[in-house]
């Protein structure tokens, strides 16, 4: 029996090769909601390790006990967090929510009136039609958002599942960190170990960066809205504290909401919006990100955008908000598994002091 030929051998070997990364790929794409709570526990562990540590190094506290006192303590503070602001938070919402029908029927008077204007230059528009379209778009946008943020049984189930994955992670941290130096044999631990503790330099780095613009972007727009007279002050906070944690979107976001109330509700207070909006994007964009974020994520504006269009169409807003860290773990990964791979463009080069 004839033996098959070089050119064939190499044919059947990338066929093989071809099949077994359709496989893979195919096997990713079915379990990625599992792969997707596995990484936002990853981040649950890296956070709660990064808190319970000086328990275990100074106070001597066992592993298993310092990240469920750093989980009880989060609890007790956020409890009193919400004691204190939960109430005027939720009385907000209410007279916002009792207002908003309202609102929307002066959006539409106003948008007829200046599209009816407009038409006589623009014989097309139809304002009145235009103006009905655009308020019921906006209505039905923020009840889908209502809906979204009020969340579900299942939403409650996964962030209890990542939770409780979380702390096993951050317990048992040693040993997982020991599994990941033994998936890949042909390389040696000592390489494997300083591979992960990159990894999780870069996800504390992203941790760290971003909790600190959400306190910093929520508490200055708060008290700024408040000191100015701004309705729903704390509404606005909260949500400016939540938009942050989306890539070039979240500044956009963050001033569509008061900006479009001021407009139409409180035109003699849009000049303290602007002001406030540009004050709170310049300081947290020229002290917090290039100080945390930059130094820890190299990453380019392209590869970001591309990160965010793939991980939103997959998960969701979610999605969205992790998109950043998974990209800058993936581009690790690819860069130590392709060395090629770190010249590629979509990594931003490292200035002198990030070196």
């Amino acid at each position: 029996m004839l033996a098959p030929s070089p050119d064939l051998r190499s044919l059947y070997f990338r066929t093989l090769v071809v099949i077994a990364a359709l496989a893979t790929a195919a096997a990713v794409y079915y379990l990625r909601h599992i792969l997707f709570l596995t990484f936002l526990a990853l981040l649950v562990a890296i956070f709660l390790t990064y808190l319970s540590r000086p328990l275990e190094q100074k106070l001597r506290f066992p592993r298993w006990l310092a990240p469920l006192v750093v989980v009880v303590a989060l609890v007790i503070v956020f409890g009193l967090l919400g004691y204190v602001l939960v109430s005027p938070f939720a009385n907000q919402i209410a007279t916002l929510v009792d207002k908003l029908p309202g609102f929307f029927e002066k959006v539409r008077l106003h948008l007829t009136i200046w599209l009816t204007r407009l038409g006589d230059w623009v014989p097309q528009i139809q304002p009145e039609r235009l103006a009905q379209e655009a308020a019921k778009y906006a209505g039905n946008a923020a009840a889908r958002a209502i809906k979204v943020l009020s969340g579900g049984v299942a939403l409650i189930t996964d962030a209890i599942t990542v939770l409780v994955l979380g702390i096993f992670l951050t317990i048992e941290r040693r040993r997982v960190l020991d599994a990941f130096c033994r998936a890949l044999r042909n390389r040696a631990p000592e390489e494997m170990r300083e591979l992960a503790s990159r990894g999780i330099r870069l996800l504390q780095g992203w941790m760290v960066g971003q909790l600190s613009a959400m306190i910093f972007l929520g508490a200055f727009t708060t008290v700024a809205f408040w000191i100015a007279g701004i309705d729903y002050f704390l509404v606005f906070g909260t949500l400016a504290a939540l938009f942050t944690v989306i890539p070039y979107l979240g500044p956009i976001l963050t001033a569509l909401g008061p900006l479009t109330w001021s407009i139409f509700a409180e035109p003699s207070k849009i000049i303290w919006v602007v002001v406030i909006w540009a004050a709170s994007q310049t300081l947290e964009g020229n002290l917090i990100t290039p100080l945390i974020m930059q130094r820890h994520l190299r990453l380019s504006p392209l590869a970001v955008i591309l990160g965010i269009l793939v991980m939103g169409s997959l998960f969701g807003v979610i999605g969205v908000v992790v998109a950043v860290p998974l990209t800058a773990v993936t581009f690790l990964l690819l860069g130590e598994l392709f060395p090629w791979w770190k010249e590629k463009t979509l990594l931003r080069p490292a200035t002198n002091d990030e070196k």
